[in-house]
């Protein structure tokens, strides 16, 4: 099972485009029950690689993955963190199942920087679950392999919904609850730089 979620409704687009005409398989695609990011333009349908993670941003200090509709969150939390001169990096994850190995193994590697998973669903049994447990398979993958102690890995924390009951109510109230508008992402990411 492939499970995907998209930036925007472009990226939608084009998925269910590649998807459809591409991919062997089931595959469930993630989406929001709210406006759609970027439905005002409607251009050609092209191809992507719906399992590949896409880097939106550079940032040295931190690093946010973004699955599905967070990506516009996260983007939102940028410029207000950049505003007191931290600059994190931006990655679209837009494949919760596969994960982007290789893209994700280079960022774990890289021990400079928090990783930080945003998520609109909920932290147990999640996107940013599925991160952790990638970074410690790998871990364990590297001690196998080489035989030796594997290279510091980049710490990762994860936003999302708790897994408790979420009241019932407008999406953005919602999420700013659950620690995920701009604001609170870009709070979270000061306190741990």
């Amino acid at each position: 099972l492939t499970v995907l979620a998209p930036k925007d409704a472009i990226e939608l687009r084009n998925m269910l485009y590649t998807v459809v005409k591409e991919h062997k398989g089931p595959v469930a695609v993630r989406f929001p029950r709210d406006n759609a990011v970027n439905a005002e333009t409607y251009p050609p349908f092209a191809h992507i690689k719906p399992t590949q993670w896409e880097t939106l941003h550079q940032g040295e200090e931190a690093l946010i993955l973004a699955y599905g509709a967070m990506v516009d969150a996260a983007e939102k939390a940028l410029p207000i963190l950049a505003s007191k001169g931290i600059q994190v990096g931006l990655i679209n994850a837009r494949s919760a199942k596969p994960l982007d190995g290789e893209l994700l193994a280079h960022l774990v590697n890289n021990a400079k920087r928090p990783i930080i998973t945003v998520e609109e669903g909920c932290l147990a049994g999640g996107f940013g679950a599925a991160v952790l447990e990638w970074a410690a398979a790998h871990r364990i993958q590297t001690l196998r392999s080489g035989g030796r102690k594997p290279a510091e890995q980049s710490p990762i924390y994860c936003l999302g919904v708790a897994d408790q009951f979420v009241e019932h109510g407008a999406r953005k109230i919602l999420l700013d609850i659950n620690g995920l508008s701009p604001e609170k992402i870009a709070e979270f990411v000061r306190s741990l730089v």
